[in-house]
């Protein structure tokens, strides 16, 4: 991250303010003025001092300690590209924010840090903040010429706080829950798991797979998890028969929770959901030489 940091201060900076108008499709304005240093050193200034004495953990859909920063892969953002694009091609076309067209309606702020050679990027990503929402109760007020008026509208505020940062492969999330909203992350996971159903339905080893969803989907961490660990397990569950499962299971004081019905598949309660996403998340391994049980990150 100081390697980022240390880049940016050096870049030039283009702002956009980025709406969501429908699933998967973004419209970007650009800033009209040029972003001065003093700007872009006020926000660099901020991202560094936010990640100052925080470690980086894997993102796996669980919020991070309050000391760490998250990261995942870009790719898993998997609106980035749509946004970024819009993007593009506001700078392509010269789409400019304007008195006449300007909303208060916006999704994002984005700050494209960029070399002199206009080759390199990098972006920080704040949710937008509309005024009329976060500063409803206040009375604002702005110069016409000498004179200090009452101003209703035609105003907006550039949120200082970054919540992501993205470099090429690799995204850093500074504020997690901001992250969620920006990308409509949850919302995208829960579809994906409600679409999945018909896949689980086929596994083998659980009994009453409608009992298993309607657990999963009491919660939003179990949302998340679930999501991640269809999305990314090495393991076919498909292929896996309920005996082998349970062999496997039997053996182990860690799954002591789990019971099965008389088919040998496993019982669902809401005391065992949890350690059963773990498993089909892969979380746990066996020690190579002493045969026991670990918890790993998982995928």
């Amino acid at each position: 991250m100081n390697e980022i940091i240390e880049k940016i201060r050096k870049y030039s900076v283009n702002l956009y303010l980025v709406k969501k108008v429908r699933k998967n499709v973004y419209n970007a304005v650009r800033f009209p003025n040029d972003i001065d240093q003093q700007i872009r050193d006020t926000y660099v200034s901020n991202i560094e001092h936010f990640v100052e004495g925080k470690s980086f953990v894997e993102y796996d859909y669980v919020h991070s300690t309050k000391h760490s920063i998250t990261k995942l892969s870009t790719n898993k953002i998997s609106v980035w590209e749509n946004i970024k694009n819009s993007i593009l091609e506001a700078k392509a076309n010269n789409i400019v924010l304007k008195k006449k067209t300007f909303n208060d309606d916006y999704t994002m702020i984005v700050l494209e840090f960029i070399d002199d050679n206009q080759a390199t990027a990098v972006y920080a990503v704040a949710k937008y903040m509309k005024t009329k929402t976060w500063y409803k109760k206040s009375v604002k007020f702005a110069f016409l010429t000498d004179a200090v008026v009452e101003k209703k509208d035609d105003i907006f505020v550039l949120n200082g706080n970054i919540d992501v940062i993205i470099s090429d492969d690799e995204s850093y999330v500074l504020i997690e829950k901001n992250f969620e909203d920006i990308f409509n992350y949850f919302e995208t996971a829960k579809e994906y798991v409600e679409e999945s159903k018909s896949i689980v339905n086929r596994w083998d080893f659980l009994t009453n797979t409608d009992n298993f969803f309607a657990k999963v989907l009491k919660g939003k961490t179990r949302i998340l998890k679930f999501a991640n660990a269809l999305k990314n397990a090495k393991t076919d569950w498909n292929n896996v028969s309920k005996e082998d499962v349970k062999a496997e299971l039997i053996n182990h004081k860690e799954f002591s929770s789990i019971n099965f019905d008389e088919e040998g598949k496993i019982i669902c309660t809401e005391e065992n959901v949890d350690i059963i996403i773990d498993i089909i998340k892969e979380v746990y391994s066996k020690q190579l030489f002493t045969n026991q049980i670990i918890q790993t990150k998982g995928v």
